[in-house]
């Protein structure tokens, strides 16, 4: 029943202790009353079943205690996986703002940028998407190792994490489809941004043919 967070080692090797001792102590005498009841009649025989039965009942506390034990060391053991990989999601959430932050220009309107401003701001775009991707990746790869250890863990305690598990994949899902989405609109602003440099330099040669024909038309 305790926190998992504030379950530490100790307690655990102090309560597999215990059960250690019991089944030690209950095993040569649940097989010893075994032997004998075979052999017995009457009210003797009578007083070994309830003996047998008595047996039985603690064995089967012990069964439970165990069973209530393995589930606690999986609990605490599952707390710093679950730990570490909202941490990963943490980041990738940090690098996402980042990612956000390199695109503010385009958002507060300003889409008539010089084209060697506007290249650079777009390069800067790609950058910041290319980190986010391998950050995404990199956590994706993490909570993958992670789930096998939770595999490992007993049955409730392991549903509880697959479940966390499953939920921080989820997260890490939608930011790659929001990665996805921001590489979208930066490939869109790249291209009108070479649309506009090849308009700019129409428009400089334009002009330097207006001009020769009006240095042509002087002479």
């Amino acid at each position: 029943d305790v926190n998992p967070s504030s379950l530490g080692p100790v307690e655990i090797r102090e309560t597999k202790e215990a059960l250690r001792v019991a089944t030690a102590t209950l095993a040569p005498t649940v097989r010893l009353i075994a032997g004998k009841v075979e052999g017995l009649k009457g009210p003797i025989r009578v007083k070994m079943l309830e003996l047998q039965d008595r047996a039985e009942a603690a064995q089967a506390m012990v069964d439970s205690a165990q069973k209530t034990v393995d589930e606690a060391q999986s609990r605490a053991a599952a707390m710093p996986l679950l730990k570490q990989a909202a941490e990963r999601v943490a980041t990738v959430e940090e690098v996402l703002q980042k990612m956000r932050e390199t695109e503010t220009p385009f958002l507060m309107g300003i889409e008539t940028l010089p084209a060697e401003e506007a290249g650079e701001m777009i390069s800067k775009m790609d950058r910041a998407a290319a980190l986010a991707s391998s950050a995404i990746a990199d956590a994706h790869k993490y909570v993958a190792l992670k789930m096998v250890e939770v595999g490992r863990l007993a049955e409730g305690a392991a549903e509880n994490a697959r479940a966390e598990m499953d939920k921080a994949k989820q997260q890490l899902d939608i930011a790659l489809e929001r990665v996805r989405q921001f590489q979208a609109e930066a490939l869109k602003r790249k291209r009108l941004c070479l649309v506009d440099a090849i308009k700019s330099r129409v428009e400089d040669a334009e002009a330097a043919v207006q001009k020769m024909k009006d240095a042509g038309t002087e002479l």
